[in-house]
């Protein structure tokens, strides 16, 4: 047993995790990684053990899928990354510019200042977080406060993306960074183009080709044996613990949120990563899937992405505060060559329940990392995370 793996065993033994399920690959095909702890569900099924079939709420690992939706709707020159996109979307083109607060009326948590927005809105800047949008939950969003004071809503409200993500934009399109519900923008302009829900159009060009057979929106409740059990740390013990009748992100929701609604398991997960990291043309050419791994963000915007990942511990996974980032077109990349042991152009993610995912092209390397925990950002699951991420390229990446 490797020190990685009596890591993850002692995970379990002190309940800083129920279950988790790892898979990894890399492109010579000599690594065929699979790794699984604890149980599906302690509390209702103290028998069935987590696996890499186990089905998980992806969370904004949804975003990844997305991502590669719109691409293809790009391949087939029915949108370009650069157009202005604002009249498919008449929900966020409509949104004014939050510029602060004043706080002189003190009603409803002071007046939100809100100016038009003059900027279009492009599909690459809905792709990589810089088309204005953000989240409320994230630490020190302003959108809190307009969420919770001036529209008196909990953070996460609304059954479709127009309900949930009715907030004003933070700054102008093209011009900033903010980690955001863009992407759930963009699945919205891929049904639109493809006149097809989120979910046709993925079982279709995505799932069917690469032979997945968990991934939906919609789990069909003949599965929920195979479904993991959601945890939460307990504030007082730090033990992971299940609290049945809980809400997650993607409960009371109606409609496909392509930022956060997909349940897959961790096995047909890698499908996807593997098909990107050997390139084999299944889901994208290889132009544009070279594009995923490619610095995207303007001056600007990649200038808010850093002083957002100076404090990273709103996100999940490991990010050393060394680390060189840009964004690539399905998650964070890294640019540059400080990272321990990730290579320059490695594109990576993952979702709220700590979930992550990566791949490394130059290195030769992807995995994916499931498990199902709340809140984001836990600091003994990215330990893990880390870990995980060290055996992977000690034992398959290209030196």
């Amino acid at each position: 047993m490797s020190s990685f793996e009596r890591f993850l065993e002692k995970a379990i033994a002190d309940q800083d995790i129920h279950g988790a399920a790892m898979v990894a690959k890399n492109k010579s095909g000599t690594l065929n990684y699979s790794k699984s702890v604890g149980l599906q569900s302690p509390l209702t099924d103290p028998s069935t053990p987590y696996s890499p079939s186990t089905i998980q709420e992806l969370a904004s690992m949804t975003k990844l899928l997305t991502t590669i939706a719109a691409l293809q709707l790009v391949e087939r020159g029915l949108v370009t990354l650069d157009e202005d996109v604002a009249a498919s979307l008449p929900s966020l083109a409509s949104q004014r510019i939050l510029k602060g607060y004043d706080d002189y009326d003190e009603s409803n948590g002071g007046r939100p200042l809100l100016e038009p927005r003059r900027n279009p809105i492009t599909l690459r800047q809905l792709l990589t977080h810089s088309a204005g949008a953000g989240y409320t939950f994230v630490p020190g969003s302003p959108l809190k406060r307009y969420q919770t004071k001036v529209l008196g809503r909990p953070l996460v409200q609304g059954a479709t993306i127009d309900e949930r993500f009715d907030q004003p934009l933070l700054y102008e399109p093209g011009e900033g960074w903010a980690y955001s519900s863009s992407i759930d923008r963009a699945g919205q302009l891929v049904e639109k183009i493809s006149g097809t829900t989120l979910e046709a159009y993925f079982q279709t060009h995505i799932f069917a080709p690469l032979g997945i057979r968990t991934g939906t929106f919609w789990p069909d409740p003949s599965l929920d044996d195979r479904r993991s059990a959601v945890s939460f740390r307990d504030a007082e013990t730090g033990r992971a613990v299940q609290r049945p009748g809980a809400t997650t992100l993607v409960s009371g929701t109606v409609e496909c949120f392509g930022g956060q609604g997909v349940h897959m398991s961790t096995e047909d997960y890698m499908r996807v990563l593997a098909s990107l990291l050997h390139d084999d043309g299944a889901l994208l050419r290889p132009d544009t899937a070279a594009l995923m791994f490619t610095p995207q963000l303007s001056r600007p915007s990649k200038r808010a992405l850093l002083e957002a990942m100076e404090d990273p511990s709103w996100a999940v996974g490991h990010f050393p505060l060394t680390g060189e980032y840009d964004w690539g077109l399905g998650g964070i990349l890294v640019d540059g060559h400080s990272h321990e042991f990730r290579k320059k152009g490695a594109l990576m993610w993952g979702g709220a329940a700590n979930l992550t995912w990566f791949i490394d092209r130059e290195a030769g390397v992807c995995g994916v990392f499931g498990t199902q925990l709340y809140p984001p950002g836990d600091s003994k699951v990215n330990k893990l995370h880390e870990a995980f991420e060290k055996e992977v390229y000690e034992l398959g990446a290209t030196r």
